[in-house]
């Protein structure tokens, strides 16, 4: 029988249990990704750098698979579940951990940051345009397209800004 192909999974994990949950997963020698970044944590009488997940409450996994590997990973303390898709563990395209691994790796300053697809309800919140609600259609450059329309006349405005002002609702 041919052996499966390994794919990345992710898991969501109780809140701060992240390095918990990667080096549970390391132990059982099971591959795991836990990026993070460098930040300045403010203490009362100081700052201090510290490292935190890149994205919080997330660990990812690269297994075969297969039921026994699924209930280790499951039984990991710290481990609520693992993400997926209609029912089914959804797989991560490698394209996407090894972007991530690329941008880490580089040690260029990385900023969280709401993921945000064309035709997403948003609002603006710095700027000229601060409170201001409506779908954001495109990225482009430094800057993404943004649209306030009035329904009742089907009409619309477009306008870019920088992406940096704009939230999902």
């Amino acid at each position: 029988m041919e052996p499966l192909e390994e794919r990345w999974y992710a898991v969501y994990t109780r809140s701060h249990y992240e390095f918990k949950v990667y080096q549970g997963l390391a132990d059982k020698s099971i591959t795991a990704f836990l990026p993070r970044i460098e930040t300045l944590s403010r203490r009362k009488d100081r700052k201090k750098k510290i490292w935190v997940p890149l994205f919080p409450g997330y660990v990812f996994f690269r297994i075969p698979w297969e039921l026994k590997l699924y209930w280790d990973v499951l039984k990991t303390d710290g481990v609520v579940k693992v993400l997926t898709m209609g029912g089914a563990p959804a797989p991560i395209p490698d394209t996407e951990i090894q972007s991530v691994k690329i941008a880490v790796e580089s040690l260029l300053p990385l900023f969280p940051h709401p993921f945000i697809r064309e035709g997403d309800r948003v609002i603006i919140e710095g700027g000229p345009l601060k409170g201001a609600q409506g779908i954001f259609l495109s990225r482009g450059g430094k800057t993404g397209k943004f649209v306030i329309g009035v329904e009742l006349l089907n009409r619309a405005v477009a306008v870019e800004i920088e992406p940096e002002y704009i939230r999902k609702l």
